[in-house]
């Protein structure tokens, strides 16, 4: 990875092309699509619950790390679990490239699908060697191409006065959503630890206060990208709309594809590695299943994740041991059914609330003091940050 001394000046058109390369990496699709679930669910409030933890906490993840040299620390000691959400939210993108329009456009054949995600993610396989100039500056690019879609479909829109998005996601009561807001704030506030395009975009200004910077630049930028959002969930899946979230998730897998190539030498990397094709085929697979739709995967977003930072990176940094890797896998499995039934089914929002509290006291009570050594730049994987 290309890194200047923390010390250096950076430019703020530096510090800006980071923060547009931020905004493309997160633009995935939760932020593209989630939104229109939880309108069609909830109504707007829904999409306010979801947006401002969201946008915070990206923010607040260029404060808590501060500085490029705790950001290669928190990768050397959890390099296995990042690259498994690298790895998860290329899968993530393959099953709904698959599955998306099958929600959207009425009598849309499942075979014509399951072919788009196909040239999308080898166009990004190829596209993981770029170096990181090369991928600031198509992120610019992206990020132009996305404005002007999402504007040009708006026109087109007004232009035609054909009738807007109707909902195709069943209507509950909103009061559900008051059980989801928890869910939505640990996530947010604990996933980016795991994404390693922000570490990588924090050590690359030097963190301190560029990297507040970048990061609060990229909170102006998102936002933009979520509005877009917000737009074609009223009007609808425009073809300009339809270029939008190809183009998007093009280049967020193409940068979690990056992140995992550079890593091949590292015996995390190794490992992870030889499990990317099957997991990608598995994902693709199960995209027409009618047992399975988008939201079983916020399992991993809203629980497996946020349960990994809590207990093995939050927790010694507010003094106590990490917990074991059992303790880790156990208190997943036991969550999971609460996680998945409470966000699925209309009027049982409020069995999400047994993992969110239980995370959250799992930061405040048991476990022993850790010392001075232990903090949380020793958690996890000993492997080293590759220089490439």
């Amino acid at each position: 990875m290309t890194e200047r001394p923390e010390s250096a000046p950076q430019s703020f058109a530096t510090l800006l092309g980071w923060a547009v390369y931020l905004a493309c990496s997160w633009t995935w699709c939760i932020g593209m699509y989630l939104p229109v679930v939880l309108l069609d669910h909830y109504g707007w409030s829904a999409v306010a619950a979801f947006a401002i933890p969201n946008i915070v906490g990206v923010v607040l993840f260029g404060i808590g790390v501060g500085n490029a040299a705790r950001s290669r620390a928190l990768i050397a000691g959890n390099t296995t679990a990042m690259l498994w959400f690298s790895l998860i939210t290329i899968a993530f993108h393959v099953y709904f490239l698959g599955a998306v329009w099958s929600y959207e456009f009425e009598g849309s054949s499942w075979a014509g699908a399951m072919l788009v995600p196909l040239p999308i993610v080898v166009l990004a396989w190829l596209a993981r060697t770029l170096s990181d100039r090369m991928l600031v500056r198509v992120a610019g690019g992206v990020f132009l191409f996305s404005i002007c879609l999402v504007n040009l479909a708006g026109f087109m829109s007004a232009a035609s006065g054909d009738p807007l998005r109707q909902a195709v996601w069943a209507a509950r009561p909103a009061a559900g959503l008051v059980f989801l807001v928890p869910v939505f704030v640990i996530g947010f506030l604990l996933c980016p630890y795991l994404d390693l395009t922000f570490h990588r975009a924090l050590i690359a200004v030097g963190g301190r206060g560029p990297g507040k910077t970048t990061f609060a630049l990229f909170g102006v930028i998102f936002a933009l990208m979520l509005m877009g959002t917000v737009l074609y969930s009223i009007i609808g899946f425009l073809w300009p709309i339809v270029v939008h979230i190809l183009i998007q998730s093009w280049f967020t897998m193409t940068v979690h594809f990056k992140e995992i190539e550079s890593r091949r030498s590292t015996p995390a990397g190794e490992v992870v590695g030889r499990w990317v094709w099957p997991v990608l085929i598995i994902s693709w697979a199960l995209a027409p299943l009618p047992l399975l739709d988008y939201r079983w995967w916020f399992i991993f977003t809203g629980l497996i994740f946020p349960a990994y930072v809590a207990l093995m990176m939050v927790r010694p940094r507010l003094g106590r041991l990490s917990a074991h890797q059992v303790t880790l896998a156990v208190v997943i499995l036991l969550l999971i059914p609460f996680s998945a039934i409470g966000f699925l089914f209309s009027g049982f929002e409020w069995l999400t609330l047994v993992p969110s509290v239980t995370l959250v006291l799992s930061l405040l009570v048991g476990g022993p003091q850790a010392d001075a050594v232990h903090s949380v730049e020793h958690v996890g994987d000993p492997t080293p940050l590759p220089a490439g």
